[in-house]
């Protein structure tokens, strides 16, 4: 869970705490209890939800992820005013260290623009949306360009035609049309997040160009150096829903180096 360190500055494989672990543990469970109530209809009311055994372990594993949530902010928010607010730190070798997203949030509480409560919103939904769905998308992308040869040579020759052997720009990535095709092609056939759990009731603008671009520069990279070849021709895995889409088996695709780079 190595996004953790972008949301809260600290990284949860490398903390072996009984509250890391704990924490940890609660956001699979959460998610394995959310899907449960979307998939059965009379669970969608709140006053029936509530006298449910679901509920009880809900409202504990909440309490859990709230707990470890609020510990964090308040350690960090010790921190800053301990040491000094920062727009960057520098590591041992004296790289610049980017802010993590909650040192931005208490910034911004510093201002007055949110409090604590929004603030422990904000990193939890980080959390829980941030929870495998590149990682999905990419790992169905993977199979299905494997899959299909043709489909993965006109791919890489776009790949080839607009960067190069260089490291891609912004303006190269936006420029990968074909490429992007591919990985809309790819969350049609396979969403990471395969339902729609809520009506909006008022128009907003719907984010995907950081997911968008992430998933290009990492397929980019991948593509212009391996041949991505399948272990079976023609296999498509057996599907299950958690908080994101999921294979019951594993994707096995081989990784082929190129003998010349782009």
């Amino acid at each position: 869970m190595y996004f953790t360190e972008t949301a809260m500055g600290t990284q949860l494989d490398q903390d072996k705490s009984t509250a890391s672990v704990e924490y940890k543990q609660a956001i699979l469970q959460m998610g394995t209890l959310l899907v449960e109530r979307v998939t059965k209809f009379w669970l969608h009311n709140d006053f029936i939800f509530q006298r449910t055994a679901i509920f009880q372990k809900y409202d504990k594993i909440l309490n859990k992820v709230h707990s470890f949530a609020d510990e964090v902010i308040l350690e960090r928010k010790k921190q800053r005013t301990q040491n000094g607010a920062c727009d960057e730190t520098e590591d041992a070798v004296g790289k610049k260290k980017r802010m993590a997203m909650l040192d931005l949030l208490l910034e911004a509480e510093s201002k007055g623009e949110i409090d604590l409560a929004g603030i422990r919103e904000e990193v939890n939904t980080f959390m829980f949306e941030g929870h495998d769905t590149t990682a999905t998308a990419l790992t169905f992308g993977l199979m299905l360009l494997a899959d299909h040869e043709e489909v993965q040579e006109r791919v890489r020759e776009e790949i080839e035609r607009v960067v190069g052997s260089r490291v891609p720009t912004m303006t190269d990535l936006g420029e990968l049309k074909y490429l992007e095709a591919v990985i809309k092609e790819t969350l049609r056939l396979y969403p990471s997040v395969p339902f729609i759990a809520r009506t909006i009731t008022e128009d907003f603008m719907l984010g995907q160009r950081f997911a968008m671009l992430e998933m290009k520069s990492i397929l980019c990279e991948v593509c212009r150096n391996f041949k991505l070849l399948p272990r079976t021709k023609g296999w498509r895995p057996a599907l299950v829903s958690d908080l994101v889409l999921r294979s019951t088996d594993h994707i096995y695709v081989t990784f082929e180096p190129r003998t010349s780079e782009l």
